[in-house]
């Protein structure tokens, strides 16, 4: 069965709006696409590809982490490596690379944020330095640095910008050994927890189903995700493999960088944040990400924006054993969904309930072009 066949004819009229929170079940679009390197290792989950890469790695490596990443992803591969934290922030072109204070055979991963940087930084730098660079592309997977990477190893969770209950994938750009492929014949627990919300998602988003499925899709969110964090390491699953198998549409990565376009020119008057993303309207941006004055100001923000049924995350909530300037830098970033769900009109919505949004205190002078 091709599971990216299924078609919805009918057109409810009482479909449901909304922006935000996890992906639905949908059709994919039958292509071109933009294909995946190979050869390739697929996963549940990045961290699980990065995982296996790991554990074939003796003795445990040093691996430098930037100090704005998800932490929860820094606890799962702490007893396979010792972590170090070096200074980064999304709003710098590059790191600091004075707090990069490597040894020969360290390992350092660079993080494209939010798909909007470059390799060239990264690049000039490992041509210096005796060090296995491990790159993660969650944010972008088809970037062009993804594409045209000449980094050791490069990984990305996939399910963080298509629509799959699963996924990760691991390559080599320099044609390194790679972990053998997991076996499984069936999806994990925590994979079908996922699939079965996504399609209650889509279920109530369509007006099929009653408003009280809102709460049981969450759930099953959340139990999919608890289940993931405590697994083991196991392949993708295969509805997911199945949906990817071709690549990326391409109709998908010009939707966002579209939506991207259009929010941000249509911000350009509001004082309220900055926009973290403006250079990378050129690229695929995960989401429009402003960065507010102060945390009071970006959780007013958030809270207004959910009573009008826009949804948006925070990458990343920080630990308190994170250090000041991440901690700092999390309370103020917010992340508004462009991705390929939403349409022009949905976007004028958003700027429609953005723009209206003025609170009193710190601003600044506009939302950058």
């Amino acid at each position: 069965m091709n599971v990216s066949s299924r078609k919805n004819h009918s057109k409810p009229q009482n479909q449901r709006w909304e922006v935000g929170g996890e992906f639905h079940w949908c059709e994919w679009p039958q292509g071109p696409y933009i294909p995946w390197p190979e050869p390739a290792v697929w996963y549940a989950l990045g961290r699980y590809a990065v995982a296996a890469l790991l554990r074939m790695t003796r003795p445990r490596p040093r691996l430098w982490i930037p100090d704005y990443f998800c932490h929860d992803v820094v606890e799962h591969w702490r007893g396979l490596c010792r972590p170090l934290m070096y200074r980064d922030d999304p709003r710098w072109p590059e790191p600091n690379w004075q707090s990069l204070r490597v040894r020969p055979g360290d390992w350092v991963l660079a993080m494209n944020y939010f798909g909007i940087r470059h390799q060239d930084p990264w690049k000039s730098w490992k041509e210096r330095e005796n060090v296995c660079l491990l790159e993660d592309h969650s944010h972008d997977p088809v970037s062009e640095w993804a594409r045209s990477s000449d980094a050791d190893y490069a990984f990305a969770s996939l399910r963080k910008t298509l629509p799959v209950p699963d996924g990760g994938l691991l390559w080599s750009p320099r044609h390194r050994k790679l972990p053998a492929m997991p076996k499984q014949e069936a999806p994990s627990r925590a994979a079908s927890l996922k699939l079965s919300a996504m399609l209650l998602k889509s279920e109530y988003l369509a007006g099929r189903a009653s408003v009280g499925v809102k709460v049981e899709y969450r759930r099953l969110q959340k139990q999919g995700e608890d289940c993931f964090v405590i697994g083991e390491v196991t392949a993708i699953s295969p509805v997911s493999r199945e949906l990817l198998r071709s690549g990326v549409p391409q109709i998908w990565c010009r939707r966002r960088r579209a939506n991207a376009t259009q929010l941000l020119r249509g911000l350009h008057a509001w004082s309220v944040a900055e926009a973290v993303t403006t250079k990378g309207i050129a690229e695929t941006p995960l989401a429009m990400v402003l960065c507010f004055g102060s945390k009071e100001a970006r959780d007013k923000c958030r809270k207004y924006l959910e009573s009008k049924d826009v949804y948006c995350p925070i990458h990343w909530p920080m630990p308190p054993s994170a250090g000041w300037a991440a901690r700092q830098l999390s309370g103020r970033l917010l992340s508004i969904p462009i991705d390929h769900r939403y349409k022009p009109s949905d976007v004028r919505m958003i700027t429609k309930s953005l723009t209206k949004f003025v609170p009193k205190g710190q601003s600044f002078s506009g939302v950058r072009k």
